[in-house]
């Protein structure tokens, strides 16, 4: 396994976001929202030891619907992360948040079939794969833009090299 701090160097940035495709309590690798929050720490503090910038990243929100209203996901692990922000003094950008706003923003509830699927079509299936989580390249390239807008709005000094 290659080690993410190999060659970070002073200055560098580091985002840090976990998946948590293992959240149910019933799978074998489940993850609790302790040790959740305990890598965050971990990775923040591996990448301060090397004088680089952590920055925390909630985990991307799953497209879910409520009639025509796009409804949370990813909880308690969203505010696992940023408890993790507060208590290892690192920013946190809430993509969870951001996502669902953007997901609203596009309507697209209620999805077409009940669920996103390989055989979804028009904007849901434009923007997600073959899930309600993965994203197509378009929708992966939106995804990033709001990481890149947050890191303008939140003054992180990293957002003076993006174009």
């Amino acid at each position: 396994m290659l080690n993410v701090t190999t060659g970070m160097k002073s200055g560098d940035y580091l985002f840090i976001q976990f998946g948590i495709n293992d959240g149910d309590s019933t799978c074998d690798r489940h993850v609790g929202v302790n040790a959740f929050k305990m890598s965050y720490g971990m990775m923040a503090q591996a990448a301060k030891d090397r004088g680089a910038h952590p920055i925390f990243v909630t985990p991307l929100a799953m497209i879910r619907c409520s009639g025509t209203t796009v409804t949370a996901s990813r909880e308690p692990y969203v505010t696992a992360t940023k408890d993790a922000g507060t208590q290892y003094g690192v920013p946190v950008i809430d993509l969870n948040g951001l996502a669902i706003a953007d997901y609203q923003r596009h309507a697209f509830c209620p999805i077409p079939g009940g669920d996103v699927s390989a055989t979804t079509t028009g904007p849901v299936g434009d923007f997600f794969c073959d899930d309600h989580t993965h994203l197509s390249s378009s929708g992966a390239l939106e995804i990033a833009g709001l990481v890149a807008q947050a890191l303008r709005d939140q003054n992180i000094p990293l957002a003076a090299y993006l174009q």
